[in-house]
């Protein structure tokens, strides 16, 4: 009676070959098979293989596996697994399931071995157009056409393949964007139905913008003056002189001069003694010489002299 050893040979398949594709990917296995004495099978053996869910009983996954003739080395053997995209979904993309390893040879099937896996390894989606294996190193990394660089980012083609592109702009606030190549000086302007590349126009043309767009529409400002409001008009710029205070003449308009201070509406109110003034509202007459200190109320005059005084 006949028993078997069985032993994954190489698992380097799972992670250097792509999974779903329309070509076949090679996945290696091998064994020992040996008598019941434990004397190794010599010359060559009909080797079946089936994969399936549980470890008696259960579902076969996918197809069987036949090789014939395979010939054998102190009982050893190994064979190579050509799995479609469809094979190796159906068997190794189950999520975490286990997967079930049967064996028959000369006519003899041997209990089932838990085929050991790594999930996600085997169902990274390498479909040469966004990940690829390094045909140099056999190392798995991104599959991008052109070469990086500033301001370049990875972007798809039609066929899904990974390029370096650069930023174009098709449409904005869902409105389409002209393909017109703009020239300096040009802005990106909506014209009612797109955004195309347009020359600003500054106020009426001739390069002052008008009031009513936020300018002043003056063309000049006179050093040191001020600007003053004139509606939609363009603004007005006034200047002054040394001490001059900016005031409003006759109608309104304003402009710099001096302080008239005879004139009720220049100056209001009582000019306190801490800055010169009297501080009282009086209307005594002052005399060419000497000094008259006067109060808004009647006075007493108690232990003062009076010299060569005029009183009424």
């Amino acid at each position: 009676m006949r028993a078997l050893t069985v032993t994954v040979m190489s698992l380097a398949s799972f992670y250097a070959r792509p999974i779903f594709g329309g070509t076949s990917y090679p996945l290696s296995y091998g064994g020992r098979l040996t008598q019941a004495d434990g004397a190794p099978l010599t010359g060559s053996a009909d080797i079946h293989i089936k994969f399936w869910s549980t470890v008696t009983d259960g579902e076969q996954i996918g197809s069987t596996l036949e090789f014939i003739g395979i010939p054998l080395n102190q009982g050893v053997f190994t064979v190579t697994m050509e799995l479609d995209g469809g094979a190796w979904a159906a068997i190794f993309g189950r999520d975490d399931k286990p997967v079930f390893i049967e064996i028959s040879a000369g006519g003899k099937t041997y209990p089932r071995q838990r085929y050991s896996f790594v999930p996600f390894a085997l169902r990274i989606p390498v479909d040469e157009k966004s990940l690829a294996f390094d045909s140099a190193t056999g190392k798995l990394g991104i599959a991008v056409n052109g070469s990086a660089g500033v301001g370049k980012f990875l972007t798809t083609a039609s066929n899904g393949q990974l390029s370096w592109g650069e930023p174009t702009v098709s449409r904005i606030q869902g409105y389409a964007v002209e393909n017109d190549i703009p020239t300096t000086g040009q802005v990106l302007s909506y014209n009612g139905s797109a955004w195309v590349p347009t020359t600003p126009v500054i106020g009426a043309g001739v390069g002052t913008l008008a009031v009513s767009s936020g300018g002043t529409g003056a063309v000049t400002l006179e050093k040191n003056s001020v600007m003053i409001g004139a509606g939609d008009a363009p603004l007005a710029s006034v200047s002054g002189s040394e001490h001059q205070v900016l005031t409003a003449g006759a109608g309104g308009t304003p402009g710099f001069g001096p302080l008239v201070l005879s004139s009720n509406a220049a100056v209001t109110g009582i000019l306190p003694r801490s800055v010169g003034g009297t501080g009282v509202s009086s209307t005594a007459i002052f005399p060419v010489a000497g000094v008259v200190v006067t109060e808004d109320a009647t006075e007493v005059l108690t232990g003062k002299t009076l010299t060569t005084a005029l009183m009424n």
